[in-house]
Formats: structure tokens, C-alpha cells, sequence
């Protein structure tokens, strides 16, 4: 991406751009600056719409674009900045963001809910969470173009707070304050000189919520850049997720699917990549005991080698390492993937024959399909695409129209005789020699060094 931004961020308000800023520099210094580029949009939503069809002509495509500001609370003990699932207008069309997600729906309207009977009613009609003026024009924009977006906002004002009704005249069609226009209308209604300090102290502590929400979301993004981008300069073409235990990972697990993302580089005539992805714990492995998460990692890493075409992602194992839930769903790693490819890029998930024969058992198996078309290894001759389907049709799960689909997704790539119990057996025995030949010099000295499999020393 070069010089690209990573994150591009939408206030509608000058000082919630400043708040943004700040935040960002704080926690990043100079470096923040090059992965963030934050625009003040003016209120409005056609004001936001106009500034995402700028950024998207300006070539930022790649970008994630947030929404971030201040925002109405419609319920009670609403506070900070909650995750933001799904935004909906006033007309009920709804859209849902693809990043900094959550259970919360804000409703973007055209005028300014200024009263706690107005945010009650749009509560009612809409039921919705929060209220702003700009996130249903952003989500139409940025659902239009195809990019990935997310709305971040804090809440300024509850549900039972009562907005000052001159706001709407303080704020100018670029989103700066109109410091006259404030001071004309204090002298007016002096009961505003109580008023505004506690609006923007409220205001204040929203717009810090929000800056740590896009800290965290910024630092999501650049842990998942470095470790894909560097090795993968992914703009398009097709990506390939390749997931597995891998306990431990061996030569077949290199050169098998690596003739895999040759033929479909000769089918497509355009560039393909391999993402490796270790599983935290595999559901149909529940009973198993694996390596250590972080030696499995690392030995994946130490199979694909300098490979300019692979790398190796640890969202699965941070996933369980974070929630404590020990079980990985290929859904999750999928979406996870999808969100954050580039808007040109294929994603496809590389499978064995015998998972395609139990796809149906895989939790939202049709999702994953929707979002990353299978890939199948097919080990002729010892397997065939019709012994295939026809497991996968005795199952019940599949119409003919899909089985044909399944036909046409089989790649065949030979057979290579390595297992990974095989070298877990060879290891507990201390043939080290035969460790390297299955699986290369880098991934049997983290086995030996560390004694993973019970040979070799252990510490």
C-alpha cells in the first residue's frame, strides 16, 4: 500500500478531528500519523458521503473508513463508546459495518435529537441505541463503494440529557465551532454559562472513549499487517487460507499446497498467496493435546521459510488465547479474513478431501462458502473427485447443484508419505534425522531444542 493510509477516520466536527488527533499521536507519536489520516467532514450526511466518494477516488480504497465522533444515547446507562453492529435511517434500511462491530444500532437522522421526548421516540419507532446525524449517509456511501467501515461513537448526551436548542447554530457547514454565534447566544440566555461546561465535559469524555476505541482498532490493523504485508503485498489475485493444528507442520504441509497456489496462478493468470493459519484447537479435536499454541506458530513459520507467496497468521491462536475458549471455528478465521483482504482481492480456504466429505458438520458451513470458495486437495490416485462427491452426497447436506460446485473446486496434488504423527513418533524416539527429512532443518531444531514431542531438551 505504500504510503497509503490505513485507517482513514470521518468526524463531521473540527474538534472532534483535534480530539482524534491527539488520541492518535499520544498513543503512536509520528508513526500514527502514517497509518491514520483523519478528515473533517462538516456535519451533515451528505457532508460525510461527499468526503468517503473523495477519499475512494483519491485511490484509498484499501483503507478501512470509521466514522468517529459524538453521538445521542436513546437508552438508559448507555456510556464510553459501544461496538456498533448495525446502523439504520429513519426508514428502516439498515446496514451493517464490517469493523469495530458490536451489539448497539445507531439510527442517522437529519435533524438533531435534541430532547429526551425526541430520543424516546426514535427509540420506540427505530429501536436503536444511538442517535447521530451523519451514520446513515456514511454507511450508504461506504456500502455503495465496497469498502470496509465502521462507525465509532461516543455518547455525548443521554437519553434523559436535553441539548442546548442553539447547538445547531454553532457548528458552521465546514464542522467549526462559530465562536461569535456562541457568545451572542449566552448573552441571550445566560443560563447557558451553566449549560456548556457540562455539555462539553460530557463531550469531552466521549471523545476520549472514542479515541481509545480507535487506538485499539488501529493496533488490530497493524498487528494483522505485519504480519501479512510485509511478506504479502496483497492488492488482488487470490488469497489462501490454509488452516490445520499443524502438530507439527511438515513437507506436505509446504509442498502440497504450494502446488495447489501454482495451478490456481495458472487458472486465474493472476498472482495467488498462501495464509497459514494455526488453529487455537480444533472442534473435531476436542480431546486432543497439541504442541504449545506459540511452538506450533513458530514452527509453521520456520516451514514456509523466506517464501515471498506465504505467511503464517495467529488470529486463531490470539482468538483463543484472548476469550479462553480453546476451540477455533473457520467462520470466524473467514469473516476475519474477508474484512480485512482488500476490496479486489479472492479469498479462497484450501481443504483436504476428507473435510470436504464432513464440510456439512462445520459450523455456518454455507457462510464460509459464500465468503471463501473452497479450495480441495484431492491425493490421486488414492482419492478421486467421484469416490468424493458421492461421500459428500450420502451425507444429505448437499443438492446436486452444489455437488457439482464441490466437483469443480478439487485440485489434484499427489500424494507425499510424511504425517504428522509420523514425525511426533520419529521425535519422541530421537530419530532426528528422519525428523528433518519430514519436515526441514528449521521446524526439527524448534522440536529438539525445545522437546516438544518428549525428545530432544525440554525448557
Amino acid at each position: 500500500m505504500g504510503e497509503q493510509p490505513r485507517i482513514i477516520v470521518f468526524c463531521p466536527l473540527e474538534f472532534e478531528r483535534r480530539s482524534v488527533v491527539r488520541a492518535l499521536s499520544r498513543a503512536g507519536g509520528a508513526e500514527a500519523g502514517s497509518r491514520s489520516r483523519v478528515v473533517t467532514t462538516g456535519p451533515g450526511a451528505e457532508a460525510v458521503a461527499r468526503e468517503v466518494r473523495k477519499a475512494h477516488e483519491d485511490g484509498r480504497a484499501d483503507a478501512w473508513f470509521v466514522l468517529a465522533g459524538v453521538a445521542g444515547g436513546l437508552r438508559d446507562g448507555l456510556m464510553g463508546a459501544p461496538g456498533i453492529g448495525r446502523v439504520v435511517d429513519a426508514a428502516g434500511t439498515q446496514w451493517r459495518p464490517d469493523i469495530a462491530v458490536g451489539p448497539c444500532t445507531i439510527v442517522g437522522v437529519d435533524a438533531i435529537a435534541a430532547t429526551p421526548a425526541a430520543k424516546r421516540g426514535l427509540r420506540e419507532r427505530t429501536g436503536a441505541d444511538l442517535v447521530d446525524t451523519e451514520s446513515h449517509g456514511f454507511a450508504r456511501a461506504c456500502a455503495e463503494l465496497g469498502v470496509h467501515w465502521g462507525v465509532v461513537r461516543g455518547v455525548s448526551d443521554g437519553a434523559g440529557d436535553a441539548l442546548p436548542p442553539e447547538v445547531v447554530g454553532w457548528v458552521d457547514q465546514r464542522g467549526r465551532t462559530r465562536g461569535g454565534r456562541v457568545v451572542r447566544d449566552v448573552l441571550r440566555r445566560p443560563r447557558l454559562v451553566w449549560e456548556l461546561p457540562a455539555l462539553g465535559k460530557r463531550s469531552g469524555a466521549a471523545m476520549a472513549a472514542v479515541g481509545a476505541a480507535l487506538i485499539a482498532l488501529a493496533e488490530e490493523q497493524s498487528r494483522m499487517m505485519e504480519m501479512m504485508r510485509p511478506a504479502l503485498p496483497i492488492r488482488s489475485g487470490t488469497v489462501i487460507l490454509f488452516g490445520g493444528s499443524f502438530d507439527p507442520p511438515h513437507r506436505g504441509h509446504v509442498e502440497l499446497p504450494e502446488r495447489v497456489r501454482a495451478e490456481v496462478e495458472q487458472r486465474t493468470g493472476e498472482p495467488a498467496w498462501l495464509i497459514y493459519v494455526p488453529a487455537g484447537r480444533s472442534p473435531f479435536k476436542a480431546g486432543s493435546a497439541p504442541a504449545p499454541a506459540r511452538d506450533r506458530l513458530e514452527m509453521v513459520a520456520a516451514a514456509i521459510g523466506g517464501s515471498r507467496r506465504a505467511a503464517v497468521a495467529d488470529v486463531e491462536i490470539a482468538r483463543a488465547e484472548h476469550e479462553k475458549e480453546g476451540v477455533s471455528y473457520t467462520v470466524d478465521t473467514v469473516r476475519w479474513a474477508r474484512e480485512r483482504l482488500p476490496a479486489g482481492a479472492r479469498l479462497r480456504l484450501l481443504i483436504g478431501a476428507d473435510q470436504a466429505a464432513e464440510f456439512h458438520r462445520w459450523k455456518q458451513a454455507r457462510e464460509i462458502v459464500s465468503l471463501a470458495e473452497p479450495l480441495v486437495m484431492l491425493r490421486g490416485p488414492v482419492e478421486t473427485a467421484d469416490a468424493l462427491i458421492e461421500r459428500m452426497r450420502a451425507s444429505g447436506a448437499w443438492s446436486e447443484e452444489e455437488l457439482a460446485a464441490w466437483r469443480g473446486r478439487v485440485v489434484d496434488v499427489g500424494t507425499m508419505d510424511v504425517s504428522a504423527t509420523a514425525v511426533r513418533e520419529a521425535a519422541a524416539r530421537g530419530e532426528w534425522e528422519r525428523v528433518e527429512a519430514m519436515t526441514g532443518p528449521g521446524v526439527a531444531r524448534i522440536i529438539r531444542e525445545r522437546g516438544v514431542y518428549g525428545g530432544g531438551t525440554r525448557h
